[in-house]
């Protein structure tokens, strides 16, 4: 099947609001395998780190913008994409639409300005 796993991975030195690469980017979702507009890739992390000033790693709105994904879903396993202190355990990382988030009740804090939220505990 298709998906990602990432464990033990620091992203880092991409960040052009301090090191003048101005190219850079969060990481973007592409279509080269487009599955009816859904994001059939079961992904998941674990003790990943994201070094970037901007504050968030994932371009949820080009995804659903450009192609149509609106139900990512990249399951978090030791909640170390925690935006606050990296200690929320088991979490998500989904889409923010309602039809994603409403799941997790109130356990969802929304990235601003990238179509992403962040869901503990689950």
């Amino acid at each position: 099947g298709n998906g990602l796993r990432m464990k033990n991975v620091t992203f880092s030195d991409y960040d052009k609001n301090t090191d003048g690469c101005v190219s850079s980017w969060p990481i973007a979702m592409m279509n080269h395998k487009y599955h009816d507009t859904h994001f059939d890739y079961v992904s998941s992390w674990e003790n990943v780190e994201i070094v970037d000033s901007r504050g968030y790693m994932f371009d949820g709105c080009g995804a659903s913008q450009r192609w149509g994904f609106d139900d990512i879903v990249i399951n978090d396993l030791d909640g170390s994409l925690d935006p606050t202190d990296g200690s929320a355990g088991p979490s998500a990382l989904v889409s923010n639409f309602p039809h994603m988030t409403k799941i997790f009740g109130d356990k969802c804090t929304a990235y601003a300005d990238n179509c992403m939220a962040y869901c503990t505990d689950v």
